[in-house]
């Protein structure tokens, strides 16, 4: 252990830091290294370092070089060659602080570069902003520093920086060196991770999985610390890529639990990322990593095709038994058939709320399901998708005429009514839809909204003759009848699915808080269709309740009717 100038052994050993691979990947935001330079700015300390010194070791778990330049769709790591590990600096604790310095000293946070805002020569806050060639004024100031024009700290930054440089000379580290083997390193790692950006559970594992890949068979399992986490990082960064056009993003907890699913289930029992990992298998999980890195784009475009993406999406663990059916071959994305049980399995997923807090426990029980056709050689045997799984009792997807019924109930803001008006209302792409409700939300917030709403339809019904044509209500229906709806009736029914419908961005700005006569007056009749509106039903405010009564029993028969076309 010793004490050094930061400043001074940052700008020596920068160049020469490398990371383990039981590192996680770097995880700050923008706003946590503008808050790491604030500390500083202000004499506050930044703690310490640990370094791994047992050089061989480094070089047999490998390591990947610190980032300069990063990007938050990427994961930009670059491995390190087995002769370049000379003279090198491997980080056990601290990698996130340090890489934070880096990129704000010499390096880009999503091409943007890391600005100071001085006022009265003190500095006032730290920004990334986009690189300006005439800045952005005086009061900005560039902290960053590029090393590929020689410029230096000294040299660049002005007055207004000075209080920040000294502060970085003066600031004081504690350097810890450590001389032990990759089991105990990983176990120090663990613990001294325990504290400050937690570790996620997946990469305990990941660490704890080099670590004893490498105590129990060093030269069987030679390279493959390395294949694991290329291949990880190319599956995050494959789909990650491409967000626009797949609809989601996957993470390093998804990649690990996906893989422990589609694993051997002689080699790897529970999918439960815990905190004992004695049946992990290395090879079982390189070999359903590579599966998962050929089936997952497919997969993922599939869904997004059929309306599931991350705003539809309640949780991206319905995605892994899906994974492992295409794997096993008792799943193919390629028929219409099979894509059509596919979108009954995630409507059914989401709409009854099967992967919620326990779904550790769903996912085990789903895979001992299925895994109960494996026959000897590892292949599924006498399997039907929608016999075994959709409607296995025990796994518990087929939607009844009660759910249907409950889902009657499902409100406005819940991410489920989204997800059911897209299915009812045929959309399959989000293209800026918009839930809002038929009946003007403003006309029940109270009693006398409900009255002054009856009175804003009165004089609309008298303009919209035209309406009557669709058959939508009675030639006699006028305004003179009696006050049918009471307010308490229908004060709660309005914010549900009964009243709700999907708009397009376009259409949904012109509606506002329209009566329905007259936002049904002015759109087409193809997206008059769209919005479910029950035949030969008064749409006047003062008869909602009847509205809502009929309307409900529509959706209620075309859910029915929907579901059943598609397991026919």
């Amino acid at each position: 252990m010793k004490s050094e100038s930061f400043l001074k052994w940052f700008k020596k050993a920068r160049t020469k830091i490398i990371l383990p691979n039981i590192q996680r990947n770097f995880e700050w935001t923008e706003k946590q290294i503008e808050e790491l330079f604030d500390s500083i700015y202000k004499g506050f300390p930044i703690g310490s370092f640990w370094i791994w010194n047992n050089k061989e070791a480094v070089k047999d778990i490998g390591a990947f070089e610190m980032i300069l330049d990063y990007q938050t769709d990427t994961l930009t790591e670059k491995p390190i060659d087995k002769k370049e590990y000379k003279g090198k600096i491997a980080i056990l604790d601290g990698q996130q602080r340090l890489t934070a310095l880096n990129i704000g000293l010499y390096g880009t946070f999503d091409g943007k570069i890391l600005y100071c805002q001085v006022e009265k020569n003190q500095i006032k806050k730290f920004k990334f902003k986009e690189k300006e060639e005439k800045g952005y004024g005086e009061e900005w100031k560039e902290v960053y520093v590029n090393c590929q024009k020689n410029e230096t700290i000294e040299k660049k930054w002005t007055k207004e920086l000075s209080r920040l440089r000294k502060n970085l000379e003066k600031l004081e580290i504690v350097l810890h060196y450590l001389d032990t083997d990759i089991e105990d390193t990983t176990l120090i790692f663990n613990r001294l991770n325990s504290k400050g950006t937690e570790l996620t559970p997946a990469f305990l594992l990941f660490s704890k999985l080099i670590s004893k890949s490498f105590a129990n068979n060093k030269d069987k399992n030679d390279g493959n610390k390395e294949n694991i986490r290329t291949i990880i990082n190319t599956i995050i960064n494959t789909i990650n890529r491409q967000k626009a056009e797949i609809g989601t993003t996957i993470d390093y907890n998804f990649v690990i639990k996906a893989s422990l699913f589609c694993s051997d289930p002689k080699e790897i029992k529970s999918v439960k990322i815990g905190k004992s990992f004695k049946d992990v298998s290395m090879e079982a999980m390189l070999e359903s990593l590579i599966s998962i890195k050929d089936n997952i784009e497919d997969l993922l475009t599939t869904l997004h095709n059929l309306g599931f993406y991350a705003r539809t999406m309640q949780s991206r663990n319905a995605i892994i038994p899906l994974l492992y059916l295409i794997m096993k071959e008792a799943l193919n994305l390629k028929t219409s058939k099979d894509k059509e049980l596919v979108r009954y399995y995630m409507l059914s997923s989401f709409l009854k709320g099967k992967y919620g807090k326990s779904s550790d426990n769903v996912l085990n029980e789903i895979r001992n399901i299925i895994n109960e056709h494996l026959n000897k050689k590892g292949k599924l045997e006498r399997f039907d998708f929608k016999k075994d799984f959709l409607f296995n009792e025990k796994i518990g997807l087929k939607i009844s005429d009660d759910d249907i019924e409950n889902f009657m109930n499902l409100e406005y803001g819940n991410s489920k009514t989204l997800i059911l008006l897209m299915f009812l209302c045929g959309y399959q792409k989000y293209n800026e839809l918009h839930v809002d409700h038929l009946h003007a939300k403003k006309f029940f917030k109270s009693k006398k909204e409900f009255k002054k709403g009856i009175n804003t339809t009165d004089d609309s019904f008298k303009e919209k003759k035209s309406i009557e044509k669709r058959n939508l209500i009675d030639k006699e229906n006028k305004i003179r009848y009696k006050y049918p709806s009471k307010y308490h009736d229908v004060r709660n029914k309005y914010n549900q699915l009964a009243n709700l419908s999907l708009l397009p961005g376009d259409e949904n700005s012109t509606k506002n808080d329209k009566p329905l006569l007259d936002f049904l007056a002015s759109v087409c009749q193809n997206d008059f269709n769209k919005h479910l509106i029950p035949p030969k039903t008064k749409l006047h405010l003062r008869y909602c309740k009847k509205f809502f009564e009929e309307r409900e029993k529509l959706l209620i028969k075309q859910i029915t009717r929907k579901l059943k076309r598609i397991i026919k």
